[in-house]
């Protein structure tokens, strides 16, 4: 799609998906866009998109669950690699 400047329209109810995939979203309920942008700015909105049925990443969830549990860590958390990288920070031992 970047080599032909093309968009490419995804339908999915899978946010692990999406999450690796796409560079921006857009969230439709009901008629009406409650949410767009990055996956960052749209996931920020999780109890939001599981009250539409929608849900976020799994590993959006974990995170979410740790930082509930008192953890500092970051919000934008939702692929596999961001959440290495945010676990190996914690640690203080940078990501290789």
């Amino acid at each position: 799609h970047e080599h032909h400047n093309a968009t490419i329209i995804m339908v999915s109810h899978s946010m692990e998906d999406v999450a690796r995939t796409v560079d921006r979203l857009v969230v439709v309920n009901d008629g009406a866009i409650p949410y767009h942008g990055t996956p960052e700015e749209v996931f920020r909105h999780g109890q939001e998109l599981e009250d539409m049925g929608l849900g976020v990443p799994q590993m959006t969830r974990v995170f979410n669950r740790l930082r509930s549990m008192g953890v500092d860590i970051g919000p934008s958390v939702f692929t596999t690699e961001q959440a290495k990288t945010a676990v190996l920070a914690k640690l203080g031992k940078g990501c290789k």
